[in-house]
């Protein structure tokens, strides 16, 4: 696991550093990288910056041209199927898509199935699958848990064809040009993976 620093004294600063960062790991191919501000604190902040201004910046490098910027605020931790409806929402699938997370939450329900603990749904990771494949995007995920999340099991895949991955402070590993994904920090990284922190001028 790789640690880098780099200096920023406000949110702005911050925000062109890591967007330049980005732009460097999806020409490197550079797995994941995770962003933990400073020693922590800021990071929320700062990602919903690149969320903010990133669909209005004009003269864009093309490895920072997306379709879509997805960002997905799972701070608050609720459950793996929460984070699901809230990708399927933002890309606002279907009403028979939507459907699913009514129907199994009521089977689960019924079943005594504890919130916390609700999985993501497979039929809908199919269909966001398919949707995110048509286009290329950055994930800004504000991740909440403990943990690290695979986000494969909500549909979003590791390699697309027009996929580059960066994450809250994820970058995938991208084939050719990537969807991006923005991944918050965990408490607990692989091996191989690079962790940012801001340092304050």
């Amino acid at each position: 696991m790789k640690f880098r620093d780099f200096k920023a004294r406000d949110v702005g600063t911050a925000r062109e550093k890591i967007l330049n960062l980005i732009q460097r790991n999806i020409k490197n191919n550079i797995t994941v990288v995770y962003f933990d501000g400073w020693h922590g604190f800021g990071r929320t902040t700062v990602l919903r910056s690149i969320a903010e201004v990133l669909p209005s910046m004009k003269a864009l490098p093309p490895e920072l041209c997306f379709d879509r910027v997805i960002l997905i605020d799972c701070s608050r931790w609720e459950s793996k199927r929460a984070m699901q409806r809230k990708i399927a929402e933002d890309l606002k699938l279907d009403n028979k898509t939507m459907a699913m997370f009514d129907t199994q939450d009521e089977e689960d329900d019924f079943n005594g199935v504890d919130p916390c603990s609700r999985d993501a749904i497979t039929n809908v990771a199919a269909v966001i699958n398919r949707t995110l494949s048509q286009s290329r995007f950055i994930m800004i995920f504000l991740n909440g848990s403990d943990d690290e999340i695979p986000l494969t099991r909500f549909g979003i895949a590791d390699y697309h064809e027009n996929v580059c991955e960066a994450p809250m402070d994820l970058f995938g590993k991208s084939m050719l040009p990537t969807i991006g994904r923005m991944m918050g920090s965990s408490k607990r990284l692989e091996h191989g993976r690079s962790v940012i922190h801001c340092i304050q001028k």
